[in-house]
């Protein structure tokens, strides 16, 4: 994988993250999730990760999170069909 920081024309932040084919077969034939540390996004005071997963549906990926424990009723998620 590569990640990457940048800016865009405005000022905002961009972030990059380039999967590799290995990468996506792990995610999804073995079912294991990508962590990205803020920290290694130039990111640590604001953001602690961004978690890829991977999923067939929306609302399987929702279910899923939900029932490791990820999403909670205090949980912002954003995407259609994700709430049960």
């Amino acid at each position: 994988m590569i990640r990457a920081r940048a800016t865009s024309a405005d000022g905002r932040p961009v972030i990059l993250l380039g999967l590799t084919r290995e990468n996506i077969r792990r995610l999804v034939e073995l079912g294991e999730p990508i962590h990205v540390s803020g920290e290694s996004l130039g990111l640590e005071s604001r953001i602690a990760s961004v978690n890829i997963v991977f999923g067939e549906t929306a609302q399987g990926i929702y279910d899923s999170l939900r029932a490791g424990g990820a999403v909670t009723d205090e949980t912002i998620v954003y995407g259609e069909g994700t709430r049960s």
